[in-house]
């Protein structure tokens, strides 16, 4: 008993001990790392595959693991996670419910190219649907980070850096938290190509309809947002997402998308949706899409859906540069597929921003039926710059094996196209048409082809089983008019290959194009033996290409067996004026025999006689080509007034495609002159020249061009393709030879000697060396006197190594001074090339220009520059100074007399500045500026101009002191000109103008060679914008055409957009005017401006001098209105009739019974004289009469009517009929010397005066 009891009690502390240490064992195992650690450790030891680097934590409620490894060489897997992190939180399991906080995998790479090999059956797809699913207790994850993953299975490549959500489920119900998917790589597997199985078509009739099959998910599954950012599918064309993002819901069979939004570099998208997975899938769906490629951006589609998918109506606009709308109804699940569909004001343009080349305008096309039978109605028109307006309707009918256009109805160049067109689908495809032409109108498009034609063509055509094809155009109908010629297009054609193998057959009764009596006319056979023939007939070519001129006759014979045939040719062209004498050619022929195949052989001659091309002008060309494949021989000669030139090559292509030949002879003459000889240039020997096809490589022999004592040599043979080596050389070329390329009055002596190395390679940098010496010598300018440029040394070297480009030149002027300086490319295969070089400038003299200025003007300066360059090519900075010193102009050509001057620059970097001062007879003008083009597209410059009172003279006519200041502001988009002129002094003296000057009319409209209107170009790359205010001082006085005062005002003028913009006034002080034979006192004179410089509003007000008028009359002219149209009145204090106003203004009288007709008469004849002046000049020079002019002189009844001209330089003539009286009076003056005439004078008085005319200020 006590043993019992003693064993009941050990058992009784067994149980809790055991269960103590089993808890504590749990404990360790599942809340401390010691059991994590042992855990892993039991997990490696059982998979040996598995290695994980260290942990932290316990199992229980989080823990770590670092580096883990799997790599299963027999599956092909490796594995490598560089961190996983789990945490739960315990207290949930008190609340019935499992939470994790976080489930975090970081750097996982994951590699199976392979699929292992398997021996599991497959499984039976057959399944009784998913069970329905019920979770007793919730379950949660917090957070759910997948970071930095590589994953490559079976070549399906994907990355991504960040992958976060997280979810809730509970009974029926999973919620999926926001999921954030960020950089995302994705690379599809290579795809083997395999040969396609093609499926038998089914027939219709045998095709049954679909029927979806119901889906209805276990639980319902609530997405709260999805976004995904930067995905990319690389390929040939990568696919880039920059957004995607949705929220979806499902439950039982319903699906909900909503705030679909697509963002991708071409478009972007947004979406909702709601489809049931039952039944016919009832849906309703609406979409809007935008283009945001350059070419299209902006275009919108809208796309509505509602039915089912058993029965689908759809409804489409399109907006933005395309405009489109579309209504269908489909039923996509019955094997016939009925529909109907409407598409309405289509309106499109290719290209499809700008101007249009092409556009589109479709008012509708209908469509309705199944693939067992449709019908298709189509109204629509097309147009572009370069087709005609089309306007096309039609109906077709169709199913699956043909479609039939039973009416076709075309609108264009005023008349009509219409037939029936069929295609059959069914192998082998066919198709015939028949088509009508009447009234059709080319003119209307291409106005060179006036006129209209009409017609019929038949025409049909199928492909054969054999590969092959069959064409026949049994009828070819067209005639009408084009030109004001008939036009006849007639015959039939067929041709077919029916194998497709190239056997073709070609075959015609007669094709024959005619039109205004020229003609082309095809007839004959192509088949196993050829016998066709071409005749061309063109005596009258203006008539059918009316910028071509000349005749055209001959034919082509097509001869032989298929295998071997032969074409004969002979053509011959005469009187060939292309385009108004542009180009022209007395003579063209073009003789020869040819055979194609098997091996291209021929004998074949073209010359040409007597050409122009605008100034260039053609003796002599001919051209033979004789032999075949393996042998074959060419020479060349011609004749143009520049130069002649033989050549002969004879040469063979053998075998592995390489060409082989020799330039066996060849020469030019350059032309000269004419009394010279032409030095002619010839090969040293004959050269030997290989060209490899394949690999497109040429071969040259070295040689020399020869003219004693000249030559230009290849030093050693060239090897020219991807790779290659050149050699080539210079020696003592004369300037001489160039003289037929430059103008008669330029002349040239010296001579050039220059060496160049070139090397290049695939793959590789090229490599040049260039050496080029001009010893002394010297343009000459052919002036009076002759303007002579010469220099001593003319240098230049260049070297290209390692894509850097370095170059050296020296111009040294003779008894002058001398250019020289350096540049350097680091890399000239650069995106951005970079420069740096320097150049400098040693006084060189300009005076050595002044005969180019012409007799009486001289100029001269000293030129000195040292700058240095570095920086971007294409905007380097610049540091250095250009100095011009002793700067002097004089002469009538020049304005301002500039007795010495200086213009300095100095250059820092992107900025510069620019001071200088012009020493000038009455003062001095200063000029100072600055720019900077540190931004290249931003640069700026400005000027300001100032000075005390400078002479301004303008032979014969103007001479003016002036006093500027202005400011000049340049950018690339605008000029700005601001400040003031002041003219405190000036005179204007205005004898006369040319005879019969007239201005150009603002009408004129310039053509070009195309007889097209020259755009008229401003002569600025930017804007302009003026600011300018002028002020005329006390002391300018004017003389011009009878008119005589002193001018005062102030006149602003401004431009902006448009052209000058004058406002202010000018008044006439103390002045008197000439007209209607009498001088007349300008009591009020006034010119006033508001608006452009030729718009200028004249009044003035002018009386007869009162001490030569009677009776204290004043009687005068008033002029008003704009200066081209002005209105003239008479009037007269006090008031009376025109007749007594007249005669008071013409004889400072009044009308009495003798005067009234005379004063009436003298202003007649004043008018029309006044009228008559612009024509006179061109009757004198008919005559030898220079400078004729018509006039008046005196006054009252000593008026006079006057014709003088000069019959001799300095000898005048004139001779005056007085108007009231019969009474002649002649005259002859000659000027001895300057301003000093010995006149006589003969008439009622005869006397001989000695003048001498002078004036004073």
């Amino acid at each position: 008993m006590r043993r019992l009891l003693k064993w009941l009690l050990g058992l009784i502390l067994l149980i809790p001990t055991t269960l103590l240490v089993v808890l504590v064992l749990v404990t360790i195992l599942v809340f401390t790392n010691i059991g994590l650690s042992s855990g892993l450790w039991v997990a490696q030891k059982l998979v040996p595959e598995l290695k994980v680097g260290s942990t932290e934590g316990s199992l229980l409620p989080n823990f770590s693991l670092h580096d883990v490894e799997y790599v299963n060489p027999e599956l092909g897997v490796k594995t490598y996670l560089k961190r996983f992190d789990f945490s739960t939180s315990l207290d949930c399991l008190f609340e019935h419910s499992i939470c994790i906080d976080t489930v975090a995998i970081d750097g996982l790479k994951f590699s199976m190219p392979t699929l292992p090999e398997s021996n599991t059956p497959p499984e039976d797809e057959s399944s009784g649907g998913l069970p329905a699913l019920f979770l007793p207790i919730p379950i949660s994850l917090t957070h759910l980070n997948v970071n930095n993953i590589e994953i490559n299975v079976l070549g399906y490549k994907a990355k991504w850096d960040h992958f976060s959500t997280g979810f809730y489920a509970q009974g029926r119900t999973l919620t999926v938290r926001p999921i954030v998917w960020k950089k995302i790589d994705l690379t599809l597997a290579p795809v083997e190509e395999s040969p396609v199985k093609v499926k038998p078509i089914i027939p219709l009739s045998k095709q049954s309809d679909i029927t979806l099959p119901n889906v209805i998910l276990p639980f319902g599954i609530k997405l709260e947002k999805l976004d995904v950012y930067d995905f990319t599918l690389k390929q040939t064309r990568p696919v880039v997402v920059n957004h995607l993002g949705l929220q979806a819901s499902v439950r039982g069979s319903d699906v909900e998308v909503k705030n679909f939004k697509l963002d991708m570099p071409e478009a972007d998208l947004s979406l909702e949706t709601k489809v049931t997975l039952s039944g016919d899938y009832p849906l309703s769906l609406e979409a809007k899409g935008m283009v945001k490629m350059p070419d299209y951006k902006g275009q919108v589609i809208d796309l509505k859906a509602k039915g089912s998918v058993a029965d689908l109506t759809l409804s489409s606009q399109l907006s933005g540069d395309a405009i489109a709308k579309l209504n269908a109804r489909v039923q996509p699940l019955k094997s016939t597929l009925p529909f109907e569909l409407s598409l309405r004001d289509v309106k499109a343009q290719w290209p499809f921003k700008g101007q249009a080349d092409y556009q589109v305008l479709l008012k509708q096309l209908d469509g309705k039926g199944s693939l067992e039978g449709y019908q298709l109605q189509l109204d629509g028109q097309l147009a572009g710059t370069e087709i005609p307006q089309v306007n096309i309707s039609g109906n077709a009918q169709g199913d699956l094996s043909q479609i039939s256009l039973d009416r076709l109805n075309i609108d264009t160049l005023g008349g009509n196209i219409s037939g029936q067109v069929m295609v059959n689908w069914q192998a082998p495809l066919n198709w015939n048409a028949t088509l009508g032409l009447t009234d059709i109108q080319p003119g209307l498009q291409w106005p060179e082809a006036e006129g209209k034609i009409s017609g019929s063509i038949i025409h049909s055509g199928s492909l054969t089983s054999q590969g092959g094809w069959r064409v026949k155009v049994p009828t070819l109908d067209i005639k009408g008019i084009i030109r004001d010629y008939p036009l006849v297009i007639r015959g039939q054609l067929s041709a077919h290959d029916v194998t497709g193998r190239g056997q073709y057959t070609v075959r015609t009764r007669g094709l024959k194009i005619a039109h205004a009596g020229n003609g082309i006319k095809l007839k004959g056979k192509l088949d196993k033996q050829w016998d066709m023939n071409l005749d061309v007939d063109m005596p009258k070519l203006s008539n059918t290409l009316p910028q071509l001129k000349g005749q055209i006759k001959g034919n082509i014979q097509l001869r032989g067996e298929q295998k071997q045939p032969k074409v004969i040719t002979n053509l011959a062209a005469t009187n060939i004026d292309w385009n108004n004498a542009e180009a022209t050619l007395t003579s063209l022929s073009l003789k020869g025999e040819v055979s194609p195949f098997p091996a291209p052989s021929g004998d074949i001659v073209l010359q040409a006689r007597k050409g122009y091309y605008q100034e260039n002008k053609l003796d002599d060309l001919t051209l033979r080509f004789s032999g075949n494949e393996q042998l074959h021989r060419l020479s060349l000669e011609t004749v143009t007034d520049i130069a002649s030139a033989k050549l002969q090559i004879q040469g063979g292509l053998k075998k592995q495609n390489v060409w082989k030949g020799q330039l066996q002879d060849a020469s030019v003459a350059l032309s000269v002159q004419k009394d010279k000889e032409s030095p002619v240039w010839r090969i040293d020997h004959p050269v030997d020249i290989q060209y490899i096809l394949d690999t497109q490589t040429a071969n040259v022999q070295a040689h020399c061009w020869l003219n004693s004592p000249s030559k230009i040599c290849l030093d050693s043979d060239l090897k020219a393709g991807e790779s290659g080596e050149a050699n080539l050389s210079i020696q003592h070329f004369t300037f001489n030879q160039l003289q037929a390329f430059l103008p008669s009055a330029t002349k040239i002596e010296g001579e050039i000697n220059a060496t160049a190395w070139a090397k290049w390679a695939k793959n590789a940098s090229p490599q040049v060396e260039l050496e080029l010496d001009v010893p002394t010598g010297n343009i000459t300018q052919d002036l009076e006197p002759p303007v002579i440029i010469g220099w001593d040394k003319l240098h230049l070297s260049a070297d290209l190594k390692d894509n850097k480009l370095a170059m050296k030149w020296l111009f040294d002027l003779t008894k002058n001074g001398q250019i020289q300086g350096q540049l350097a490319i680091p890399n000239v295969q650069a995106k951005q090339m970079e420069i740096e070089g320097k150049n400098t400038i040693e006084s060189i003299h300009l005076g050595f220009l002044s005969p180019l200025l012409g007799e009486q003007n001289r100029m001269n300066a000293i030129v000195q520059s040292d700058f240095a360059f570095k920086g971007p090519m294409l905007n380097p900075k610049v540091n250095g100074q250009f100095n011009i010193t002793d700067f002097l102009l004089e002469g009538q050509m020049f304005p301002v007399d500039v007795k010495k001057g200086e213009i300095n620059t100095k250059f820092n970097g992107y900025s510069a500045v620019l001071n200088s001062e012009l020493d000038t007879a009455d003062g001095k003008l200063t000029l100072k500026g600055d720019a900077n083009w540190a931004q290249r597209n931003q640069w700026f410059a400005n000027l300001r101009a100032f000075g005390n009172e400078l002479k301004v003279d303008v032979p014969p006519m103007v001479a003016l002191k002036v006093k500027p200041d202005l400011t000049i502001a340049i950018t690339p988009t605008l000029a700005k000109i601001t400040g003031q002129i002041d003219i405190p002094w000036g005179r204007i003296l205005v004898e006369e103008l040319p005879e019969s000057a007239i201005s150009v009319s603002k009408d004129e409209i310039l053509l070009n060679e195309k007889l097209q209107p020259i755009e008229e170009k401003t002569g600025l790359p930017m804007a302009l914008e003026t600011d300018v205010t002028i002020n005329i001082g006390n002391d300018v006085s004017l003389s011009a055409f009878g008119l005589k005062g002193n001018l005062v005002g102030s006149l602003k003028v401004s431009q902006k957009n448009k052209g000058p913009f004058i406002l202010g006034e000018i008044r006439i002080e103390n002045g008197y005017y000439q007209s209607f034979g009498q001088d007349l006192i300008i009591k009020e004179g006034k010119i006033l401006m508001n608006g452009p410089a030729d718009q200028p509003y004249v009044a003035i007000k002018a009386i007869r001098n009162p001490d030569n008028t009677e009776d204290d009359v004043v009687a005068g002219i008033q002029v008003t209105g704009p200066a081209d149209a002005p209105e003239v009145t008479i009037f007269s204090e006090p008031a009376m009739s025109q007749n007594s106003a007249l005669s008071y203004l013409l004889r400072g009288r009044d009308v009495d019974d003798v005067g009234g007709g005379s004063a009436m008469t003298t202003a007649l004849i004043g008018l029309s004289l006044a009228k008559s002046g612009k024509v006179v000049g061109q009757i004198g020079e008919a005559f030898g009469v220079q400078d004729l002019q018509l006039g008046t002189a005196g006054s009252g009844d000593d008026s006079q009517v006057t014709v003088s001209g000069y019959i001799a330089p300095g000898l005048q003539v004139k001779y005056g009929v007085g108007i009231f009286n019969a009474l002649g009076e002649f005259t002859v003056r000659y000027e001895l010397v300057t301003n000093f005439y010995i006149e006589a004078v003969t008439g009622l008085d005869s006397a001989v005066d000695f003048i001498y005319q002078f004036s004073f200020d």
